[in-house]
């Protein structure tokens, strides 16, 4: 399977001072290289860290890039990075790397609900998500069911039920075709 994974940051550079994105970002490449996938990493320009190699400028570029590959499946390492992919049928799976609803309570707290807002409007862009522990994934689950349905009542969507934590109540997911 060939995965293209969009990143915050180029490949690691053992001349250049690493990132933790670009630590986790390494990890992940090679466990997926392990069982046998190939993995394409494109990021967007970062000025501050120099890259030849599988950088884009624009969302053209990017669309261009994708197209290029053909991959299988798209990892998108940061939520943030949704907003530069084109419509795709290739399913789309989100590293959703921390609780960052939670990390905005501490960060940010006077733009909870403007920063919240951005991020559901992106999640619809994924098809799937990818944690780290089962505690990210009940809070992500949680956060979810709750979005549901706050997004649900607000605009009339369907409810799907499906199972992210065996054994725990009610889980949904929204289908924001």
């Amino acid at each position: 399977m060939t995965i293209l994974y969009l990143t915050l940051d180029p490949p690691l550079d053992p001349a250049v001072a690493a990132t933790g994105n670009q630590v986790r970002a390494r990890g992940i490449i090679e466990a997926l290289e392990r069982a046998g996938h190939r993995v394409i990493q494109v990021c967007p320009v970062n000025e501050n860290i120099p890259s030849s190699a599988g950088t884009y400028r624009t969302d053209d570029e990017l669309a261009d890039m994708l197209d290029a590959a053909s991959p299988d499946a798209i990892l998108v390492g940061y939520w943030s990075l949704l907003h530069h992919l084109p419509q795709t049928s290739t399913p789309v799976i989100l590293d959703f790397i921390a609780p960052r609803m939670l990390e905005l309570m501490f960060q940010e707290p006077d733009n909870v609900s403007e920063r919240t807002a951005e991020i559901i409007e992106l999640l619809h862009r994924a098809d799937h998500f990818l944690v780290g522990t089962t505690s990210s994934q009940i809070f992500f689950c949680l956060c979810s069911y709750r979005v549901a349905l706050i997004v649900a009542a607000i605009f009339r969507f369907q409810l799907y039920p499906f199972p992210c934590v065996k054994g725990f109540l009610s889980h949904y997911q929204v289908c924001l075709n």
